[in-house]
């Protein structure tokens, strides 16, 4: 895994981590507000991939875990920025590398702010089951001006319908358009990490979390939203956990409202 780091070299650290496919782009627009606070470590988890032009390939999925990247991000912290404290910012899916690192290293973790993921399953969130269904009922076999058409109707979130668009794979001539093998792949992937897990050693480690006043806030969208209504309702019961829902957003708040991250983060020290 290659790192990024900037910042405030004598501050305390923040590990700021992308998403599945995401990368420091993610942070890139929220970074000043954080500089002159924290020294700034941005793990990039599909650098690799991306600098030899791989696709999300059945075998790039394999190799993601939310477990090699938690001790990957560990091993890097201890090796380089030793004796400090370690806070996190976790975009997405970048949130449960945030809670396994949390479940693993209890001493070294000391806060964290992470967008509308939970400690429990994300395959049964609305976002997960709006884009399972899309998978399965869109018809590809129309023309691109179509298609695009019948995803706005389907999906008003904007942020979200250029994701679902970039992860079609649209041939020229009259050849048929095919979902790329990564959002073939996503569920199974979700299902292999045995994510379900999270949420009873999350419990284990809530209430040590909250005496020592390591509090997560979690953003949780009001739309779209990365996080089950029963997993929301399991975390009101995490004493370590503040939920803060943010209204007229999605998951992908991290595109439209930076100005509520940045603030959250800044509030972590």
């Amino acid at each position: 895994m290659k790192y990024e780091v900037t910042g405030n070299s004598n501050g305390p650290v923040l590990v700021c981590v992308p998403g599945l496919l995401g990368g420091p782009e993610d942070f890139r627009q929220m970074l000043p507000a954080w500089e002159n606070q924290y020294c700034i470590v941005i793990p990039d988890p599909n650098a690799e991939r991306r600098d030899m032009k791989l696709n999300m390939t059945e075998e790039v999925m394999q190799e993601v875990t939310f477990e090699s990247s938690a001790i990957d991000i560990r091993d890097y912290l201890v090796e380089h920025f030793p004796d400090r404290p370690y806070y996190f910012v976790g975009i997405s899916l970048g949130g449960k590398i945030v809670y396994d690192f949390a479940i693993r290293y209890t001493d070294l973790f000391h806060g964290a702010v992470i967008t509308d993921v939970g400690p429990g399953p994300f395959e049964q969130s609305e976002l997960f089951q709006m884009v399972d269904k899309l998978v399965i009922e869109t018809n590809l076999n129309q023309p691109w001006s179509s298609l695009r058409l019948e995803l706005r109707e389907r999906i008003q979130d904007k942020s979200l319908r250029i994701l679902i668009q970039s992860q079609i794979s649209y041939p020229k001539g009259s050849a048929v358009a095919i979902w790329k093998v990564g959002m073939q792949s996503f569920k199974s992937m979700l299902v292999r990490q045995s994510i379900d897990d999270q949420f009873e050693k999350m419990e284990l480690i809530s209430d040590r979390l909250a005496a020592e006043k390591k509090w997560i806030t979690v953003l949780h969208s009001a739309t779209h939203s990365g996080i089950s209504a029963d997993t929301f309702q399991a975390m009101q019961r995490l004493s370590c956990i503040k939920i803060k829902t943010l209204k007229d957003t999605s998951h992908f708040m991290h595109v439209t409202h930076k100005g509520e991250i940045e603030a959250a983060v800044l509030n972590l020290t």
